[in-house]
């Protein structure tokens, strides 16, 4: 691929010009496939099919997992899999503090009790030692979703050990780092069940989306029906359910109640466009991150950037860091002047959240208050061109001198 494909139609010019956080990459590649999806079979039906059916076989293919469910979206994705477990009622699912507040909630909507441990300031991911606690004094834990944060690849190795003593199962919330490798495998390989999104923002997108990847056909199955309406399955066959007609067809059978969270067949169509490019953009949000780290590492009285675990190798999806020295606000109010986007780091601390108060703890998770107060995320797409890593450098520079 080309990289002056992907380049900004105009010269950036610095505060004039924003430089967002994330955004879509897209070229006349994926509009040309949009439009001979709609074309296809005249407008008549753009609900996901033939072009799906095809970018869940490329995902299996890049993951190495037998199955993969695409989506409407990351969150809904997350919710499939937990319904898909068919565990008992008011089952305990571990996950970290720090995380995204659908992670969260999924574990309530399927009918479990979330039990919330903390995070590393390190990597803003989940503690595998405070998880170890978890297991000890729950040791009917039944799940554990370990989440990507900002493309960062939690203690697998710990995590997956644990999982299998206890016989609990592994989901990775892989949202913001889809590309991600660990220990030489693609990371969504290393858990029961991963989920990734496929928000404008993240890694490779269809606009909307995301994708549910598994290696057990029962899991799969489940999670699709639930995602179709509840019904057996898509086909004419007849149904094996008892109470209906011996000819009634599986289509129109529903033996869980489901939603409605299929995506647009136009998606799949710009999915499997956008997955040839996956490498291309893995290279350069990495060379953008290295950049970052270098910028931000000249200052450690006032920046510490994560760091990776050992065998990882993230596709990053923004450049996470821990503001000490100086209160965070000053340095968010200075890049906005600049206009330079900034954001926090997701719920930073769910338990700090209205909706907190529905989980159980291990604590008070200090660690991840320290990331809701102090930590921070800004752009590495892209969209994030030489000319603007230079202008945040700048900025940083100019910031630092200040203090």
């Amino acid at each position: 691929m080309n990289l002056m494909n992907i380049k900004p139609l105009k010269k950036f010019k610095p505060v004039k010009d924003r430089i967002h956080y994330g955004g879509a990459v897209i070229t006349n590649k994926e509009i040309s496939a949009l439009l001979a999806t709609i074309n296809e079979n005249g407008g008549f039906n753009w609900t996901v099919g033939k072009k799906g059916s095809e970018f869940e076989k490329a995902l299996a293919k890049y993951t190495g997992h037998k199955h993969v469910i695409f989506t409407n979206s990351g969150s809904s994705g997350l919710l499939l899999s937990l319904l898909a477990l068919d565990l008992p009622k008011n089952s305990l699912v571990v996950l970290p503090a720090t995380t995204f507040p659908t992670a969260f909630s999924s574990v309530i909507y399927a009918g479990y009790k979330p039990l919330v441990v903390d995070s590393k300031v390190e990597t803003f991911n989940i503690d595998e030692k405070e998880l170890e606690k978890a297991f000890r004094k729950h040791p009917n834990i039944k799940a554990v979703i370990a989440v990507n944060i900002a493309g960062n690849i939690p203690n697998l190795v710990a995590i997956r050990k644990l999982t299998k003593k206890y016989e609990s199962k592994l989901i990775l919330d892989n949202c913001d780092g889809f590309g991600g490798v660990y220990d030489n495998k693609p990371v969504e390989s290393l858990a029961d069940i991963a989920v990734t999104s496929f928000h404008a923002a993240h890694i490779i997108t269809t606009g909307e989306g995301g994708a549910v990847f598994t290696s057990d056909g029962v899991i799969a199955n489940r999670a699709r029906q639930y995602r179709d309406w509840g019904r057996e399955d898509g086909d004419d066959a007849p149904t094996q359910l008892a109470g209906l007609p011996s000819d009634y067809p599986r289509r129109y059978s529903y033996p869980v109640l489901g939603f409605n969270l299929k995506p647009l067949e136009l998606q799949a169509a710009v999915g499997l466009v956008q997955l040839k490019k996956l490498e291309i953009f893995k290279k350069i949000r990495t060379n953008n991150f290295k950049e970052l780290h270098r910028i931000f590492s000249k200052y450690p009285n006032l920046f510490k950037p994560v760091r990776a675990e050992e065998k990882s190798e993230p596709c990053w999806f923004s450049f996470p860091i821990f503001i000490h020295g100086v209160p965070k606000s000053d340095l968010v109010n200075y890049f906005a002047k600049n206009n330079i986007e900034t954001r926090p780091i997701f719920a930073g601390n769910i338990l700090s959240h209205p909706i907190g108060n529905k989980a159980k703890s291990l604590g008070t998770c200090p660690n991840s208050s320290k990331v809701l107060r102090n930590g921070l995320f800004i752009g590495l797409s892209p969209r994030t061109t030489p000319d603007m890593i230079k202008f945040i450098e700048k900025t940083v520079d100019n910031f630092a001198q200040k203090q």
